[in-house]
């Protein structure tokens, strides 16, 4: 074999490396503006851009976390538990507490594992791009 090729009379390195996805379609309620806002991916779980503020997150937190203390609890079977044993998770970006989650138990695992097998079907059935949405 000579000249650096890769072997195979004809190929090139180029196939070989993975391409980008082509762009996502926006999704409905964003068809006729220019970019999705950081609040409807949180509301949709579309793909979209990075978030460069905190303000939604936080508010996002804000919203779903218990009315009483603000702890968040497991999203099992498309719910929120309610909030069990909790601990602080705190934001990187600022070294301050962002929220306090709760810690999972065995019953939350079983919990999950069960809604995730019961999910599997339909799951399963979707193409790799509806599944990466």
């Amino acid at each position: 074999m000579g000249g650096g090729g890769w072997g195979m009379k004809g190929q090139s390195l180029s196939q070989f490396i993975p391409h980008p996805p082509s762009p996502l379609p926006r999704p409905n309620n964003t068809a006729n503006t220019a970019m999705t806002t950081v609040a409807q991916i949180f509301e949709s779980m579309e793909y979209g851009p990075a978030p460069e503020a905190d303000a939604p997150a936080l508010e996002w937190i804000r919203r779903h976390g218990s009315a009483e203390s603000g702890e968040l609890g497991q999203f099992i079977g498309g719910g929120w538990t309610r909030a069990g044993e909790t601990f602080e998770v705190i934001n990187p970006a600022t070294g301050k507490p962002l929220a306090r989650v709760s810690q999972g138990t065995a019953a939350d695992v079983d919990a999950a594992v069960a809604a995730a097998r019961a999910a599997l079907p339909a799951w399963r059935a979707l193409s790799g791009h509806a599944r990466a949405r």
